[in-house]
């Protein structure tokens, strides 16, 4: 029965509502300032859902779940401090979340995105710039950057607050590839 109820859903929305993120050929990553050396790191673990046609953008929705435990910044000593208390507090805060509220076109191929951001229980709006190409013969890739100040989202706590060893501003990037026709 339930599968008859998802097969009768499917054949009711729209094309678009079928596109799928594909988790392998996707990454959400970061780029910091630490004593002005940069350095990156990738998040392991999430789970997206986005309708994107480049024809309707302003139809565009996106939402996004990480989970900070599956940070990685090359450093075990660094994972450890990362989801401990000072940053993500991830025993506490087991997720992150972003929703879009707004895509709009800014360019050939290139698009503006807003929307809400949740760290630590507290929510910020935040915009980025994304590109969008076809990928294969029903993909498209996303590929895009959000600049954030790290303490807005009380990343960083204690002795981490030292934005002179510690940038205020990191980039998550994001390259994300749906699937199916929109």
């Amino acid at each position: 029965m339930k599968k008859l109820l998802w097969l009768l859903l499917l054949s009711v929305l729209p094309a678009q509502a079928q596109q799928l993120v594909v988790p392998e050929k996707s990454k959400i990553s970061f780029v910091y300032r630490q004593m002005n050396v940069p350095a990156e790191g990738v998040f392991g673990k999430f789970q997206a859902t986005a309708r994107f046609d480049p024809v309707a953008p302003n139809a565009a929705q996106a939402s996004l779940v990480i989970s900070p435990a599956s940070i990685d910044t090359s450093s075990d000593e660094g994972n450890e401090i990362a989801v401990g208390q000072d940053w993500f507090d991830a025993k506490r805060y087991p997720e992150v979340r972003f929703v879009a509220t707004r895509v709009a076109p800014a360019g050939t191929g290139r698009y503006a995105l807003w929307g809400n951001l949740t760290v630590k229980g507290r929510t910020r709006p935040v915009s980025a710039y994304f590109t969008a190409k076809r990928e294969g013969s029903d993909g498209w890739r996303l590929d895009g950057s959000v600049p954030l100040k790290r303490l807005d989202f009380a990343l960083g706590e204690g002795d981490w607050k030292d934005t002179a060893t510690l940038a205020n501003t990191v980039e998550v990037k994001f390259s994300m590839l749906l699937t199916g026709q929109p």
